[in-house]
């Protein structure tokens, strides 16, 4: 019973010192938000993956839906992302929606013919910003203005 009181609580201990290996897992009800310091991804593999990210975006206008694919997991990397490597998540989520709105839009406005040009400002749009996404991440900066719907997201 004594031998029990003298050992550590934590199941990741060795010889009452932190393991190492679980360590930085966040506990229940704890993010990786709450420390700017622990982050899940490392700043390369979050970069890798915010990169996939845009590119999956430029495939998907020869592939459908690559870029539903590359929303779901802007989604899942956002929450546990460095603040630069969230503008780029936040940017990447606005550019699917709007141009899934914009879309829409088009089609909408086919029966006018208008939805025609719309359809091509908005393939434009998408695809600058998206240029201009990598541009900025491959310089490790941040999106500075992701709400805009400029053409450029510096």
């Amino acid at each position: 019973m004594q031998e029990e009181a003298n050992m550590p609580n934590d199941r990741n201990t060795i010889g009452g010192e932190p393991s190492g290996h679980w360590q930085d897992v966040p506990s229940h009800g704890e993010s990786y938000r709450d420390d700017p310091q622990r982050h899940d991804l490392t700043p390369q593999r979050g970069q890798d993956n915010a990169n996939l990210i845009y590119i999956l975006y430029l495939v998907n206008i020869a592939v459908p839906f690559l870029g539903l694919v590359g929303v779901i997991m802007a989604y899942s990397a956002r929450a546990t992302a460095a603040p630069d490597l969230r503008s780029h998540y936040d940017n990447q989520i606005r550019i699917f929606w709007l141009t899934v709105i914009g879309y829409f839009v088009s089609v909408v406005l086919m029966f006018v013919l208008i939805g025609f040009l719309l359809a091509f400002a908005v393939f434009i749009w998408k695809i600058v910003r998206v240029a201009t996404g990598m541009s900025l991440l491959a310089r490790g900066q941040p999106v500075r203005n992701a709400e805009s719907l400029s053409f450029t997201s510096e």
